[in-house]
């Protein structure tokens, strides 16, 4: 018999999520994503990275006369960044992806991570409770599988990780198998923070009746070096500082347990104070009106956060509750697709003779 946690921790409402079938609506709010992020993704090469990242095409350094045709609202710090060589960057800011999955959904969801935006990892690791030949996962002992018992998983991945691979990475990403990571623009962000600083990232929410702070599991969230080593050797292990039983929400506990600890829960916005890691697809963020459904997320949400085309930053991180058959979209739109684009001052065509 499961042992029952005490009412202070409620499973909260947001843990629930919305699992919805959409399909033609993702693919056209994908488009419109494809189109809006290409002057800052530009172009990416078409051949499956094996640690291999794209190259931009354009680059600021040549004229520095902004043209008037880009927006000001736009004109933020990531636009300086065009000049960086993605795949330098992937050797510089390392990443290890850990996927939260269960053996009823590897080969419906998590093996198209893998296909996916997961290859673009320093390291990717699958947390199960069974193992996979295909996916190569991680057979965590001892645990009952459900999202009761997520937290239970949580707590088990984080030190097995700590213990086979913390000197193998600096950034260490939790992910659900309905999440999708653009790399690329996560390593943008992390690029000029302090691994050893104790400090983590994600979709920043507040428990309105416990104000307590934690990061949206959904999102995804990213730990420092030094955050993994404190949650690791001193919050799991003491009851003081970290739930100790296998049930209730990870991303609240963890949130509860890294602050016990001194770790910052970080702001990921842009300068702009647009969204980077966003909690559900594009179309909700995107199309005005969509969370009204949701009408916990406005209770949640720890900074306001606007709807339609400001809803999220120029170089987002993440998306939530993104189905398989759409993040084989994404894939295209963001590493295939070619277009004629404005930029600065220049008007060049994306063609595959510059890759």
């Amino acid at each position: 018999m499961s042992l029952e946690k005490s009412s202070e921790t409620p499973l909260l409402p947001h843990s629930k999520g919305r699992r919805g079938q959409h399909y033609a609506a993702p693919l056209v709010t994908g488009f419109i994503f494809g189109f809006g992020l290409g002057t800052v993704l530009l172009s990416f090469t078409s051949q499956p990275i094996q640690q291999s990242l794209p190259v931009p095409l354009i680059h600021s350094s040549e004229n520095t006369n902004i043209s008037q045709e880009v927006s000001t609202q736009h004109l933020n710090e990531d636009y300086v960044h065009l000049d960086l060589d993605p795949q330098g960057l992937a050797n510089q800011v390392r990443v290890l992806c850990w996927i939260m999955t269960s053996p009823s959904n590897h080969k419906t969801r998590a093996v198209h991570v893998k296909r996916t935006w997961g290859k673009r990892c320093n390291i990717l690791l699958f947390m199960s409770t069974a193992n996979d030949t295909e996916l190569q996962s991680v057979a965590l002992n001892n645990l009952r599988e459900g999202r009761r018992y997520l937290w239970a998983k949580t707590k088990e991945a984080f030190k097995y990780i700590y213990q086979n691979y913390f000197d193998k990475a600096d950034w260490f990403v939790k992910a659900d198998d309905d999440t999708y990571v653009i790399m690329e623009n996560l390593r943008l962000f992390l690029k000029d923070k302090d691994p050893k600083a104790p400090i983590y990232f994600g979709c920043k929410f507040k428990e309105p009746t416990t104000q307590q702070i934690y990061m949206s599991g959904g999102a995804g969230y990213v730990l420092s070096k030094e955050a993994l080593q404190r949650f690791v050797e001193k919050a799991i292990p003491s009851k003081e500082k970290c739930w100790g039983l296998d049930d209730g929400n990870e991303d609240f506990e963890i949130g509860r347990c890294l602050q016990s600890v001194g770790v910052e829960a970080g702001d990921s916005r842009d300068s702009l104070g647009r969204y980077r890691f966003l909690a559900y697809d594009l179309e909700k963020h995107l199309i005005p009106g969509e969370m009204n459904s949701e009408r916990w997320y406005s209770e949640y949400i720890y900074y306001p956060q606007k709807e339609g085309a400001n809803c999220c930053s120029d170089t987002v991180v993440s998306f939530h509750y993104i189905m398989p058959n759409t993040m084989y979209i994404l894939e295209y739109l963001l590493y295939s697709l070619k277009h004629f684009v404005r930029t600065w001052n220049q008007t060049v065509l994306i063609d595959d003779e510059k890759l």
